[in-house]
């Protein structure tokens, strides 16, 4: 990974942290996309330091994501019928991700931190599905969209913009940690 590129301090923060890992090989892989399964391992970290648990090691012959669906499942972090196999491989969506991670931390983490009028954010309404998680991520100052402020819930996100966001979630849970 080059230095000096705009994502280089959020993933080698994120990876430090052992809040992401990477794709194998010492590479990070920060231009691929996230995926669901991706999107639970970090969901089921971020939960279980928050509330002191321990994530059970998994089991001989399963998916190395298996422990943590089965720990967000535990968790209610989602339910157990949210996502099929084959979901679990594939690149989440922006919505997806929220929906998922806005579970992990501890719901203080989200207090408003600046007013989002409804209607702020052009492609998504607060009364929409997705709208009322998606308004309080940008209120609390963790997401804030493209430069028209637009969401683009259904597009994926990459490895580098999920370790930007959860940078800033991690600075979060940090501040009321103390």
């Amino acid at each position: 990974m080059e230095e000096g590129r705009w994502y280089y301090s959020a993933v080698t923060t994120i990876a430090a942290a052992g809040w992401m890992n990477g794709m194998g090989e010492g590479t990070f892989a920060p231009t691929g996309t996230f995926s669901v399964a991706q999107v639970l391992s970090v969901a089921a970290r971020i939960h279980a330091a928050a509330n002191e648990k321990e994530i059970a090691a998994a089991e001989e012959g399963t998916p190395w994501y298996t422990m943590y669906v089965n720990y967000c499942v535990e968790n209610e972090i989602i339910a157990e019928d949210a996502f099929t196999a084959e979901d679990l491989t594939r690149a989440a969506t922006r919505f997806e991700v929220l929906a998922i991670l806005d579970k992990a931390p501890a719901a203080s983490c989200f207090e408003a931190k600046r007013e989002v009028a409804d209607g702020y954010i052009p492609d998504l309404a607060e009364a929409d599905e997705n709208g009322a998680v998606v308004y309080k991520w940008y209120r609390a100052g963790i997401i804030d969209g493209n430069a028209e402020h637009e969401f683009t819930g259904t597009n994926t996100i990459t490895r580098a913009e999920a370790a930007s966001i959860l940078c800033r979630v991690m600075d979060l849970v940090d501040r009321i940690a103390e």
